[in-house]
């Protein structure tokens, strides 16, 4: 009791600065949007086992998932796009007083008394106070000059001064004109500034980012997440300063996203079409190849006609046939996705071993069938599967024709990014409250401590 006012006095003081940030804290707001990962891919999967079976390479690579989709939407192959049109490759921002500038400018831009900028305060008037704008419409620079920083100075009537990382002046400009600057054949930019919203000697610093900086701007914020439930969905969230903007920014992303992963499947629909469209010749000559010799064999022979225990056999080979394809292309989709132990795809290998089996039984009794009808039997069936083959190709060729004309990725924008009103972050009541407890902590604990 006798420290009261100590107490008292340094609890004050916390409050204090507890009640000063809460008034000119710059909030922070947060929206998110929802991305579905469909199944627009898994033809690619039966694809890839037909390139093996003719010995061709795997275009498409694994079946997308969650984790892979996070990183293509967090590169630069999607985010450099959304810097570019929405110009965010260009930073510009007022200088502002240290420590308080920044808060007091945010405070008076979110007051209703914000139509213009602020008064200076004292003689500072070099610095933003609130209310100040800058909006280039065009800014291009040479690589040696990207990255870096300059600096604009208002002047007014419309008028400013460039001056680079040195402070040399480099530029005298108007608003609404498009300026140049050709220093040498290393250094050289163009700048068009449409608006500026100011007070005469206030400091902007400008910059041109590059493709990869751009990108890492704009990828700062955001967070890529999978639900948690693992329903192929993926929560994409993005956090700043100006809520309209993040909505903006955010819709952006996802949709240049869908976009880039319908571009990928129309690429890769091209290659596929490439590649189907070179197997077509050799497939050609060895169905005509097959048809001459069963032609040659009955124009010779004149077995035109087969026993109907030998046809049932044929039929019968002909079903084992197109099941143990089947199943391969089952088991290399499997493959792509699961374990070499894995029991489904174990399961899937034993039945492939019976099918075989079974079809090995049918052509030890194909043995027995007369010579000529073994023969046919052999004509025959290589004449068929190539025309299987032929058909297949085709098809698949048709079928990929259509998907590169009019490519739908396998993700979909499930809802957009709504503009956020209420800030994230701590409440004031919090704050203040913490604020309290600290100051009465640290006094309390002074006192004993001495």
């Amino acid at each position: 009791l006798n420290h009261k006012w100590l107490v008292i006095g340094v609890t004050f003081i916390f409050f204090l600065f507890g009640l000063i940030h809460v008034t000119y804290r710059i909030p922070t707001y947060s929206t998110s949007t929802l991305l579905n990962i469909g199944d627009s891919n898994n033809a690619s999967s039966n694809l890839s086992a037909i390139f093996r079976q003719f010995g061709g390479q795997n275009f498409w690579g694994d079946n997308s998932t969650s984790a892979r989709q996070s990183e293509i939407i967090q590169s630069s192959n999607v985010l450099a796009p959304v810097a570019k049109e929405l110009h965010l490759d260009i930073v510009a921002h007022p200088y502002y007083f240290p420590f308080i500038g920044q808060k007091m400018a945010d405070k008076y831009n979110r007051s209703e008394k914000n139509d213009g900028p602020a008064k200076p305060f004292l003689w500072f008037s070099s610095y933003s106070w609130g209310g100040d704008h800058i909006s280039i419409a065009e800014f291009h620079t040479s690589k040696i000059w990207q990255n870096n920083p300059f600096e604009l100075i208002y002047k007014g009537n419309d008028t400013y001064d460039l001056y680079d990382a040195k402070e040399n002046l480099i530029l005298k400009g108007h608003t609404g004109k498009t300026e140049s600057v050709n220093l040498d054949r290393y250094k050289f930019l163009t700048l068009k500034i449409s608006h500026i919203s100011a007070n005469p000697g206030t400091r902007f610093a400008i910059r041109k980012l590059d493709e990869k900086s751009a990108a890492e701007n704009v990828g700062g914020p955001l967070k890529v997440e999978e639900t948690e439930q693992r329903t192929n969905l993926l929560t994409l969230s993005y956090a700043g300063k100006n809520p309209t903007q993040i909505a903006t920014i955010l819709n952006a992303i996802a949709e240049a996203a869908v976009k880039n992963d319908a571009e990928r499947q129309s690429a890769n629909a091209a290659k596929v079409l490439s590649f189907l469209r070179k197997q077509i010749p050799e497939v050609q000559k060895k169905l005509t190849a097959a048809e001459t010799k069963l032609n040659n064999y009955r124009s010779k022979t004149g077995n035109l006609s087969l026993s109907a225990n030998t046809e049932l056999l044929m039929s019968q080979l002909g079903d084992y046939d197109g099941r143990i394809a089947k199943l391969k292309l089952e088991l290399a989709q499997l493959a792509e996705k699961l374990t070499p132990n894995n029991p489904e795809l174990k399961q899937a290998k034993n039945t492939l071993q019976e099918l075989i089996g079974q079809k090995s039984e049918l052509q030890q009794s194909m043995r027995a069938l007369p010579k000529s009808d073994q023969i046919a039997v052999g004509f025959m069936r290589e004449a068929e599967l190539q025309n299987k083959v032929y058909q297949n190709l085709s098809q698949q060729i048709q079928q990929y024709e259509i998907l590169k004309a009019g490519t739908i990725g396998s993700l979909e924008i499930i809802n957009t990014a709504p503009i956020p009103y209420a800030p994230i972050g701590k409440p004031s009541k919090l704050i203040l409250a913490l604020s309290i407890i600290l100051g009465l902590f640290l006094s309390i604990a002074f006192i004993f401590i001495r």
